[in-house]
This record gives structure tokens, C-alpha cells and sequence, in this order.
């Protein structure tokens, strides 16, 4: 269970008068070949994110709506019967990344490179996108609504050809 769902609950009607909303997902791993030296931005092919979203209405208020978007991909989530926690996947096109900034990671005549074939040469960027969920609460003609953001991350992997250093693989 969430943490900030769990002291809701067991604060009982004093933390319980407001909706509750979190969200978590897990990095993608992209595969990246070596980069030409002074390169110093990336772009990003299409992401998948998996999410799992814990929201909960105030006593006697019925979830009625839960969304999560990053950039401009928006994705209204079906509830089966008002179960929760939910779980969505998101794909995100890569027109809408921004380039990151990468210096001195994956770069083809690196001489601090490992050699090929020792394993592989990862770097986790924690704040890559932002992910954004609402939920709406509903109660006869009121409404009440949630929001939660999220930073995702992605892990970039340097994938280094055994035969030739320097080349993309196949």
C-alpha cells in the first residue's frame, strides 16, 4: 500500500475528508549505441511507462474518473467496477521528448570505456518526464477532485558491439 494512502486510513475521518491520489512507474531501459564525441544531447525513442495508481474517494464518494498524462499523451484510465489500485501503461511517441542532455556517456572513441563485452555501461536519468494523474470524486452533485505529480525516469543503456567498439549494434 502507498504511504500516503495508508496514514490516510488509519487517521480515519480526519485525513479522510479529501481525495487521495499516487502514482508510481517504473523506468523504461532504452538501448543506445555509441555517440560521436562533443554530442552532447539525445533523443529519445518512444517510452512505455507502466503505472500503478493508488486513489481513494472520501467515505460514501465514489470514484468516478482517474487520468494520467505525460507530455501530450493523455490516457483516461476505465475502472472495473470502481476497483483500485489501478494499473495503466503509458506510451509516450518521441516527437513529444525533449532532447536530454548526456555528456561523456556512450561516446564512441571513449578510451575510459569498459572494453567490449565486460558488461554493460548504464546511466539513470531520475527526472527525464513528468507524469500527472487526477481523480475525480463524485457524491450526488458534488465533486471533488485529486491531483499527484510524478518525475519518471529512464535508464539509458550503452550498447557496444563485441566485434567493433564504436558501431551500433544489429
Amino acid at each position: 500500500m502507498f504511504p500516503l494512502l495508508a496514514l490516510a486510513l488509519a487517521a480515519g475521518a480526519s485525513g479522510a475528508d479529501r481525495p487521495q491520489l499516487e502514482i508510481r512507474a517504473d523506468a523504461p531501459e532504452v538501448g543506445i549505441g555509441p555517440r560521436p564525441a562533443g554530442r552532447e544531447f539525445l533523443s529519445l525513442p518512444d517510452l512505455e511507462y507502466r503505472f500503478a495508481i493508488e486513489a481513494l474517494c472520501p467515505a460514501d464518494w465514489q470514484v468516478a474518473a482517474v487520468s494520467v498524462s505525460v507530455a501530450d499523451t493523455r490516457r483516461a484510465l476505465e475502472l472495473a467496477d470502481g476497483t483500485l489500485p489501478v494499473s495503466a501503461e503509458l506510451k509516450v511517441p518521441a516527437q513529444q521528448l525533449a532532447p536530454l542532455p548526456v555528456s561523456g556517456f556512450c561516446v564512441a572513441d571513449d578510451t575510459a570505456a569498459p572494453p567490449p563485452g565486460a558488461g554493460a555501461e548504464e546511466l539513470r536519468i531520475d527526472a527525464a518526464l513528468s507524469a500527472h494523474a487526477s481523480l475525480l470524486c463524485v457524491a450526488g452533485e458534488q465533486q471533488r477532485l485529486a491531483y499527484a505529480s510524478r518525475p519518471l525516469g529512464v535508464t539509458l543503456v550503452c550498447e557496444r558491439s563485441v566485434e567493433a567498439p564504436g558501431t551500433q549494434p544489429d
